[in-house]
């Protein structure tokens, strides 16, 4: 499964705020009781032993409830607006470890997306250095390749000539293949 930071759909995302909304008016209801109760209660608040650890703890279960909703109103708001520009790089690499070697109109139908926005991703995925292979973008190839295989490569996976990766990225001199070598 890949990294969709909407879950499914955005459903835990929605069930996390409804939860937050409720804590918040929970936390604001028990409040509210806990004043009226101490309100109407016969005596006075320091004759009464009784009332002042009562009225303590009503007062913070109900800062407790508030507060946590409140946090998990403000998390699931951030969360749906989570960084949206990585969603499909990260789904791209997602894609392209599963099938080694796609083309990117298939990836493009395989995500649901445009190729402009997957030839973009794939260029944030470089940029990233999240990403070892190979692209043709000629041929509109990319390749996936674990990169020790990689490192280790001297020729050419599309035209066989020789070729030397001793950068992040380096290219075939006779069909332009781009390779994409992250360095640790």
């Amino acid at each position: 499964m890949g990294y969709n930071p909407h879950g499914d759909k955005g459903e835990p995302m929605v069930r996390r705020w409804v939860m937050g909304v409720t804590l918040t008016a929970t936390g604001l209801v028990a409040a509210v009781s806990t004043s009226v109760w101490l309100a109407i209660q016969p005596g006075t608040l320091l004759t009464d032993s009784i009332q002042v650890p009562l009225m303590i703890a009503a007062f913070v279960v109900s800062f407790g409830l508030m507060v946590s909703g409140a946090y998990l109103v403000v998390t699931a708001a951030r969360a749906n607006t989570a960084p949206a520009e990585m969603e499909t790089p990260l789904r791209l690499a997602d894609y392209l470890r599963g099938r080694g070697t796609v083309l990117l109109d298939d990836a493009a139908v395989g995500l649901d997306a445009d190729v402009v926005d997957v030839l973009h991703a794939f260029e944030e995925l470089t940029r990233l250095k999240l990403f070892a292979g190979f692209c043709q973008r000629p041929q509109r190839l990319v390749c996936a390749v674990d990169a020790p295989i990689l490192a280790q490569m001297q020729r050419c996976a599309i035209c066989g000539q020789p070729i030397q990766l001793v950068r992040e990225y380096s290219q075939c001199h006779a069909c332009q293949t781009e390779y994409y070598l992250p360095q640790s």
